[in-house]
């Protein structure tokens, strides 16, 4: 993973890059787990640039999760919460936004 989050962690992060990875760009796990992202790039990982379970919440402004093998965004779990604003999930080979 280029950044993960679990167990109530907490990532804050600007102006990155979480590409290129073999699973994901970002991944957030458990209740109370948070990820703050601002003009970041999660691109054409292995899998997903973004992912959001178990009760946790990532929240995305003006970043680009684009090319990933399968989700841009992917939620998952109930309580996840995903925010995005200002941002793109396009190429990505499943879906641009997936959530279950």
């Amino acid at each position: 993973y280029g950044v993960a989050s679990s167990d109530g962690g907490s990532v804050d992060a600007s102006d990155c890059s979480l590409s290129e990875n073999k699973e994901l760009g970002l991944g957030a796990w458990h209740t109370c787990s948070k990820v703050s992202l601002v003009r970041c790039k999660a691109e054409r990982n292995g899998r997903t640039g973004v992912a959001c379970r178990m009760g946790s919440s990532v929240t995305a402004a003006d970043s680009s999760m684009c090319d990933n093998e399968q989700f841009g965004v992917y939620v998952s779990g109930e309580g996840s919460r995903v925010s995005l604003q200002g941002c793109a999930s396009s190429s990505n080979s499943q879906y641009g936004v997936g959530a279950s």
